[in-house]
């Protein structure tokens, strides 16, 4: 039987953390939005298909737009499904100087897939790229372990592979934007910064993105 997992109270982070690093040129910054709540299948097909739509490729509406305008190094947005809670979240380095174009950059995207700005040739990618990405991950015994071992050591249970194609392609903008919405609204939001950075433009950062993440 499996060990009883405790349970953490799920709080936020209304003021921002910054490390100072003196030694480091760049910005390293992550936030989070966290539910307190564990997400179901088609919600976190719905965030992968956003994590992709946002920054998963070089064409993406965030990474995608900051890396053509040379505001920022690295970025990614992923989320995390936990025992009792649920987590989205975006980090990357960036230049102090270009940082708070990138937040706005940031928040204006997210802004708009919270007011359902969403076109449909955008979900058919999103859609047909999740797909190719379940038809490559089944080539290596590793790759099989990994899809059914976090589901089956934490929840005791086994995923069946077969099922993800139709799982796929129950995505649609409206559960898109609903997961989304959810974060926004009712979840605990954390912002941290490594850098040789002032304390105001962390301050700045965090204003912009609590503009639009205001859990």
């Amino acid at each position: 039987s499996l060990l009883e997992i405790p349970k953490d109270r799920v709080t936020g982070q209304t003021e921002p953390v910054l490390i100072k690093r003196s030694d480091s040129k760049s910005l390293t910054f992550g936030f989070s939005m966290v539910l307190d709540r564990t997400l179901t299948e088609k919600e976190r097909n719905a965030l992968e298909a956003l994590n992709h739509l946002l920054t998963g490729t070089l064409h993406s509406r965030i990474f995608g737009k900051a890396r053509e305008d040379g505001l920022v190094y690295s970025m990614f947005s992923e989320f995390d499904n936990d025992y009792y809670s649920s987590s989205w979240d975006f980090a990357g380095q960036v230049m102090p100087e270009t940082a708070p174009k990138l937040f706005l950059l940031i928040a204006d995207e997210l802004r708009s897939i919270l007011a359902g700005n969403i076109k449909d040739e955008e979900v058919l990618a999103t859609k047909s790229y999740a797909l190719g990405r379940y038809q490559m991950g089944a080539q290596t015994v590793a790759q099989i372990s990994n899809f059914y071992t976090a589901s089956y050591f934490s929840k005791d249970e086994i995923r069946k592979y077969k099922r993800i194609p139709r799982e796929i392609s129950r995505v649609d903008k409206a559960a898109m934007v609903e997961i989304a919405r959810d974060f926004a609204k009712n979840g605990k939001r954390a912002f941290a910064a490594v850098g040789n950075a002032s304390s105001k433009l962390i301050d700045e950062l965090n204003q912009i993105i609590s503009e639009v993440t205001y859990g």
